[in-house]
């Protein structure tokens, strides 16, 4: 399940039940520990994407920061950082180049339809680039998800 998370530990009352009902009814459920899917596509893979230099800012960010970085709207263009978001972007200085592009995210105009051709081209991904987007949650998260996927297929 994708849940949005906008900083670690971001978990809110709709969640929680979802987990208990899942739980309660025999349901395999996963909650990402990442902000959504797109932000454990590898880098290898977005490269692909001609990113200009969003793809090297990106880079630059600490591991907590790219797990929780909206990646398609950014800060949905705005010039200010969420509040309840400050302590995770605090180190970012908002008259910057860097802010600057953070801002508008990836995909710009073109919404969730930037990442569809990583997830539909086979080879793109690979366990290698997705093991190393994983470290900053523990690979144990993508062998449970994998499991989970195995069991439900």
């Amino acid at each position: 399940m994708v849940v949005d998370k906008r900083y670690p530990n971001n978990k809110n009352n709709d969640v929680a039940k979802l987990e208990a009902f899942c739980a309660e009814n025999g349901i395999s459920c996963h909650i990402l520990s990442k902000r959504e899917i797109e932000n454990y596509l590898p880098f290898d893979a977005l490269e692909t994407l001609n990113l200009n230099n969003m793809l090297d800012i990106f880079k630059k960010l600490k591991p907590e920061q790219q797990d929780f970085y909206d990646m398609e709207k950014g800060f949905y263009g705005k010039n200010e950082i969420p509040t309840d978001c400050e302590g995770l972007w605090g180190d970012i200085d908002k008259k910057t180049d860097t802010f600057q592009q953070l801002r508008k995210g990836f995909a710009g105009n073109k919404g969730k339809s930037v990442f569809e051709s990583l997830y539909q081209n086979t080879g793109i991904i690979t366990p290698t680039g997705l093991l190393h987007r994983c470290k900053s949650t523990g690979e144990g998260e993508l062998k449970d998800l994998l499991s989970k996927m195995a069991k439900a297929l």
